[in-house]
This record gives structure tokens, C-alpha cells and sequence, in this order.
């Protein structure tokens, strides 16, 4: 985490100055609105570019070639181990990562060690591709979204604030993988309907990929299966028998092979005895994108509110993909409430949970804009300039304040590496003994050189 002073000239200053860039980027959406060929003005492309130059900028600058957390056992324990291909069906956690041992497998191979900062570049590039294919079907198809609404989304997606997988190898490519898989699988399920067998095993590789990289990917496939049965039962598609049984039998056959030997969920029971918490706890995960709990838990009541809206209203939903990603977001959302309610509610509000958070809202606009009445559609344009100049100010502020908080961070987690063996107290694990041990058996390895 980090603190924001604004008592200070310095904080002040960028707080002000933010303010200012938001209420400029806001007065152009305003005067934008409607306007045709809007990104052939210099205007639109310095609003959509500067939030990714600010976010290359960020990892590159932060990313370095150090453990963090759970990269000591996931990553570091695991490449140190003898015959280490026959454990990458392995449990960590509740999750089997197998995607992300994979990529460090071949990072190791391509680079000769294992390199920190290479995975987290390749988590970071998964999540770019996540966000163009998301912000293309949301924005550049017929029916989409009025593009003066791409300037927000795109300062709440590509934020400093995603700081966690630009400093944690681990959760850089697991979080990100998963999102993009999703959606892959999802949107090649109803590519299928038109393009036949090519898509549909395009969808089935993606979903698999998306259960071997976190446990969440186990809902991808109850979001296929309603896909599927929307389109037959309610859209009037030609349901195919062999598509349906080779999805069910893939669906069935990769679930229980991901919960062999699961002894994971004992604290379901347990957090099903306070019924409250595990709501409050899943609205604050799906208002995370607010950060602050007072604006975070009405926001996701408002979410899970209009996710059962949205389910009454089944049949004329005609946004599948996006429908059904909505719903693997808030499974996603609604099992770390089952699973982690029993930890402090600020968990729910942890800034690796954000661009969950951020994608809900945006599908929750997707699909509200398709079936909004024409009254309310008339403020879509001063609600686009007030959202724009508040995602703008916000994201812009969390650079110029945080920053130099997470430049230091970095640097202690550098300095505590290099201060190892002699002493292992800088090493960022819960056990430092066991991080100092996973250090010396990698090292003796030859998988990886600590920084000196």
C-alpha cells in the first residue's frame, strides 16, 4: 500500500495539477460528444495514449529482477526442483498454475536463468492484449459504446494502481492470463455459432487454459455451458449435438482433473454461518474500482443488483460474450467472498483485484447502454464528462503521488535481496527463513543470479 500526503507543497501541487488535466480531459469529452472522426484530432490520441505510455513507463521503471511473496515457493521453489516438469500439474494454494509455471519454463530456456523482470514484462503484455481485445468489442462494434467513454476506460484500465503486478512476477501473469483467457474462450464460443468446429476448439483451448492458470477459471465453463444454452433456448440457434457433448464431456473431464486431490473449501462452511459478511464482502470486491469502502460497498450493491436485473431480463440480452464475461467476473468476485470473508473487508479492496473491479463496471455499461431507455440516454454526455475528468484527476494523481512511494518500495525489495545470505529480514515472504532457503537452493541450482 501506499499513503498520500496532501499536506505537503509537493502533494498539493499534483493533486491540483491532476484536478486541472481531469477538468480539461472532461471539457473536451463534452465539446467531443457526437462528433464524427473523433481520433483524427491530436486532442483524442494524446487522451488515449497517455494512459498506456504512463503504464509502459510504470513497468518498466518498477519491474525488477527480485522474488516477491509467493514468487518464492510458486516460482523460485518450483524451478528448483529435480524432474520439475512432472510437478507442474502441482496445487499451490487453491490454484494449479500450470500456465504460469510454463511461461517461466520457457523464460528459463530462452534466458538461461530466470528472470523476474522478463515474466512480470510478459504478464503486463497479457494484460495489454486483454484490454485491447475488451476495449474492441466493448467500443468498435456496431452498437457499442460511444467512444468518448474509450477516454475513461482507458485511464481506469491502465493505472498505476495495478502496481502489484508490475513489482509480483506471480500474480502479473496468473491475474492477467486468467482475464484474457476468459474472454477468449467466451467470445470464441460465440465466434462458433458462425465459423463451426475451428472456433469452438479455439474457445475449449482457451477455457482449459483459463482453469490451469487460476482456480476462478473454473467458472469459464459454467459461463460456456450458459452460453450455449441461452443460444439454443433463447435466441433460437440451431443447437449442434456434437458441440454440445464434446463441451460437456471437456467441461467435465478438466473440472475433475483440476479437483483431484483439491483439499481446498473448509472455510466455505464456515463463512456460509455469516451470510452478511459474505455479501458485504463481494459488494466491496465489485465496487473495488472505488477504492474507498464508503463509495465501494453501495457501488457493488449497485452491481450485483443490476446482475440480477440483467438475469430477469435474459432473454433480450443480445451481448453474450459480454454477458457472460460480466458473470465470470462477479463468480470470480462472489467466491473470494465465499473463500476470504473471514479476513479483514480491506482484502476485498486490494489493488491486484482492481482491473476485476474496473472490467465489471465496463461490461455493466455495455450492457446498461444497449438497453437503456432514450430519456436516460440524454445524459450520457455530461456523465462522460464528469467520469472522464474524475478517472483522469484520480489516475493521474495515484502517478504523481505514488510513484516515488513504489520507486522506494522497489528499491527496498532489491537492497533486502542483496543483503541475503548474511541476513534474510529484508525478504519479502511471511516466513524469511524458508524465502532465505528457496533463495540458496535456486541459486545452487543455476535458475537464478540475485542482484549485487
Amino acid at each position: 500500500m501506499y499513503t498520500v500526503d496532501l499536506l505537503t507543497p509537493y502533494g498539493l501541487l499534483a493533486a491540483f495539477g491532476a484536478a486541472l488535466a481531469g477538468a480539461l480531459a472532461g471539457l473536451w469529452v463534452w465539446r467531443a460528444w457526437g462528433r464524427e472522426g473523433l481520433f483524427r484530432s491530436p486532442a483524442a490520441w494524446l487522451l488515449a495514449g497517455a494512459p498506456l505510455a504512463l503504464f509502459v513507463f510504470a513497468v518498466a521503471t518498477l519491474a525488477v529482477d527480485v522474488p516477491y511473496w509467493d514468487d518464492y515457493d510458486a516460482l523460485l521453489g518450483y524451478l528448483s526442483r529435480p524432474a520439475r516438469l512432472a510437478h507442474l500439474f502441482d496445487l499451490h494454494n487453491e490454484h494449479r498454475i500450470v500456465t504460469v509455471r510454463a511461461v517461466a519454463e520457457a523464460l528459463l530456456r530462452v534466458c538461461g536463468r530466470f528472470d523476474f523482470r522478463a515474466m512480470i514484462a510478459v504478464g503486463n503484455l497479457l494484460f495489454l492484449a486483454y484490454v485491447a481485445l475488451l476495449v474492441r468489442r466493448l467500443f468498435f462494434v456496431r452498437g457499442g459504446l460511444p467512444l468518448p467513454w474509450l477516454v475513461p476506460a482507458l485511464w481506469a484500465l491502465l493505472s498505476i494502481l495495478m502496481y502489484e503486478n508490475m513489482l509480483w512476477a506471480l500474480t502479473a501473469v496468473q491475474s492477467n492470463a486468467v482475464l484474457l483467457f476468459a474472454w477468449l474462450a467466451l467470445w470464441g464460443l460465440e465466434r462458433a455459432g458462425r465459423g463451426g468446429w475451428g472456433w469452438f476448439a479455439f474457445s475449449l483451448a482457451n477455457a482449459w487454459l483459463c482453469t490451469y492458470t487460476s482456480g476462478s477459471g473454473l467458472f469459464v465453463w459454467f459461463c460456456l455451458a450458459g452460453m450455449a444454452l441461452k443460444r439454443w433456448r433463447l435466441d433460437g440457434a440451431r443447437l449442434c449435438p456434437a458441440q454440445a457433448a464434446v463441451l460437456a464431456a471437456a467441461g467435465a473431464v478438466t473440472v475433475a482433473g483440476y479437483l483431484r486431490g483439491f483439499a481446498g473449501g473448509g472455510g466455505a462452511g464456515a463463512a456460509l454461518a455469516h451470510p452478511g459478511r459474505v455479501l458485504a464482502y463481494a459488494a466491496l470486491f465489485c465496487g473495488g474500482a472505488f477504492h474507498a469502502a464508503p463509495l465501494a460497498l453501495p457501488a457493488g450493491a449497485c452491481v450485483l443488483g443490476f446482475a440480477a436485473w440483467q438475469v430477469l431480463r435474459l432473454p433480450r440480452v443480445r451481448e453474450n460474450a459480454v454477458f457472460f464475461f460480466f458473470g465470470f467476473l462477479l463468480c470470480a468476485g462472489c467466491a473470494a467472498a465465499l473463500f476470504r470473508s473471514g479476513e479483514a473487508a480491506g482484502q476485498a479492496l486490494s489493488f491486484r483485484y482492481r482491473v476485476v473491479a474496473v472490467s465489471i463496471l465496463l461490461c455493466c455499461g455495455a450492457l446498461a447502454y444497449r438497453q437503456a431507455p432514450a430519456w436516460l440516454l440524454r445524459y450520457a454526455r455530461p456523465a462522460c464528462a464528469l467520469v472522464t475528468a474524475a478517472c483522469v484527476w484520480m489516475n493521474l494523481a495515484a502517478y504523481l503521488l505514488a510513484y516515488p512511494q513504489l520507486a522506494a518500495r522497489r528499491d527496498r525489495l532489491v537492497e533486502g535481496v542483496r543483503a541475503w545470505p548474511e541476513r534474510c529480514g529484508g525478504l519479502v515472504y511471511p516466513d524469511t527463513s524458508l524465502a532465505g532457503e528457496a533463495l540458496r537452493r535456486s541459486v545452487e541450482a543455476g535458475v537464478y543470479r540475485p542482484p549485487r
